[in-house]
């Protein structure tokens, strides 16, 4: 199915963006991702 490759692929993709900036990347809940504000350290 056409939605559990898109959604698969995101998962590539944040995983790639949490090694890459794993300061930045802030889990707020289980499964649930933000950016952290510049400045927040």
């Amino acid at each position: 199915m056409a939605s559990q490759a898109w959604v698969g692929e995101q998962r590539d993709l944040l995983a790639r963006v949490r090694e890459i900036y794993p300061r930045e990347v802030v889990e707020t809940s289980p499964g649930a991702y933000e950016w952290r504000p510049a400045g927040k350290a």
